[in-house]
């Protein structure tokens, strides 16, 4: 269990780094004492409860679990695991907890000695790389999410504002994946003082409009070969629906053998995967579950 720095004190934090979720199941969100749902119960936070959580880890179950702190009615503090999702072998989807964003975007200052912080275009680390922001630059936090991967010690990441020519978003890592856990980021204290609460839309207006500059000088710096417009006209389809729930995108790989199908959404790959029922297509024994991208 991990020995977190955060607390919580009257239903408020001690620390302005705190991550704050809420429950959103009208059922309310059990607390178990592990990972494992068979665990003891230890409590129940009600719909609509603020929770601050600390680390999360893709369980034997293939489901994702969230160690978390909060004040419970009765003022004690309650600490455990709690599942983000509902079960989907329970015939049931949705969120139970969801991470709640800033009001406004918060700065936070590249602290990574040499290095600097790496943008990515998604929240996984294998996503396609952006820019790499220099040790000392300020970014405007939007957002926070944990990667999927390793499922062990999900990477907490933080979405900023960073207009590219692809995008106006990406994503840069809290903290190192490696033992030491080397902090990449670490918070100023302050906001950004150009976000207008009253509105809003200006500063992404704002973003988009850098965001498309870079893009079309991209556009005329760059000479497209031929032999490239046919390899992506010839490209497939990205990401077509999940063969087991039929809503989700099928962003995962089904390895198995020397060969994979793309067939499933990355939460029902995982319980296919625990519950060793094979692959949906050819019901192969599956070997590992791997998350992929297009370039």
């Amino acid at each position: 269990m991990p020995s977190p720095s955060h607390s919580v004190r009257g239903g408020t934090a001690t620390t302005t780094d705190s991550w704050w979720w809420k429950v959103l199941c009208a059922a309310g969100a059990v607390v178990r004492q592990g990972v494992d749902l068979k665990s003891k119960h230890t409590h129940t936070l009600p719909f609509g409860t603020h929770v601050i959580v600390l680390k999360k880890i893709i369980n034997q179950d293939g489901l994702s679990r969230l160690f978390v702190r909060a004040a419970a009615v009765s003022g004690r503090i309650v600490e455990g695991w709690c599942s983000e999702f509902l079960n989907p072998l329970s015939g049931q989807r949705g969120p139970i907890l969801k991470p709640i964003p800033p009001a406004v975007p918060v700065f936070y200052r590249v602290v990574l000695p040499d290095h600097g912080a790496m943008l990515r275009q998604h929240v996984e680390l294998g996503s396609p790389m952006v820019q790499t922001a220099a040790v000392g630059s300020r970014l405007a936090v939007l957002h926070r999410a944990f990667t999927e991967f390793p499922a062990k010690d999900c990477v907490p990441r933080l979405q900023v504002a960073w207009a590219s020519s692809s995008s106006v978003r990406a994503f840069a890592s809290l903290r190192l994946n490696n033992e030491q856990k080397s902090s990449v980021l670490a918070p100023t204290g302050t906001v950004d003082s150009t976000f207008d609460p009253r509105h809003p839309g200006l500063y992404f207006w704002r973003l988009y409009q850098s965001h498309d500059k870079l893009r079309k000088q991209e556009t005329k710096s760059t000479k497209v070969s031929s032999g490239a417009a046919t390899s992506n006209a010839n490209q497939p389809s990205l990401n077509p629906t999940c063969v087991v729930c039929l809503t989700g995108e099928s962003d995962a790989t089904l390895v198995h053998g020397e060969t994979g199908h793309i067939c499933c959404c990355l939460e029902c790959a995982r319980v296919c995967k625990a519950q060793g029922v094979g692959c949906p297509i050819c019901r192969e024994p599956i070997d590992r579950i791997i998350l992929h991208y297009y370039s």
